[in-house]
This record gives C-alpha cells, structure tokens and sequence, in this order.
C-alpha cells in the first residue's frame, strides 16, 4: 500500500509532519501484528508538494494520498482508520 504524505508549506502548517510520524509508527505496529494484517507493504513517501491546493480555492490541506485516493483535510486519526482497514485481514 502506497501512501503519500504532501509536507509543502500550507500541509506542514496544517500538521502533515504529524500524519507522517503517525504512519511511520503504524508501520512498526503492523510490522508485529502480522497474523492480524495483510502481508503487504506499507511504503509510505513525504511529497514535498503535490500541487492539489494549487488548483482549487477551497481549503485542502493537509493532503494525504492512500492508493491513489486522495484525502483532503486529513487528520491523523482519519488515516490510520483508513490504512488500518484497508491491511486488516478478514
């Protein structure tokens, strides 16, 4: 699984730097828990700016990317709930 942090100035300044930290440290966690979690690898990437909130008015930041699913406005919480569920086993 693809994962993609923006850490551009608006992003940073609205807490991607947190995101980032938090993903690398769920991929520590799942790293244990493999019996729980698909086998597949979290490869996570800080981007140091994807543009997005170049194109648009609205209020964006920060911008996460899961799998070519962007999030907008994203909170660490939001990000671990989708990658959780996404690598859980069923």
């Amino acid at each position: 699984m693809k994962v993609e942090v923006c850490v551009g100035s608006a992003c940073m300044l609205m807490g991607s730097l947190n995101i980032l930290d938090q993903v690398e440290n769920l991929e520590e966690i799942i790293a244990v828990d493999r019996e729980n979690y698909k086998d597949e690898e979290l490869q996570i990437e800080a981007i140091k700016c994807m543009g997005l909130c170049k194109v648009t008015d609205n209020n964006i930041s920060p911008v996460v990317v899961i799998n070519g699913e962007p999030l907008f406005r994203a909170s660490s919480q939001e990000v671990m709930e989708r990658i959780l569920s996404k690598m859980r086993r069923v």
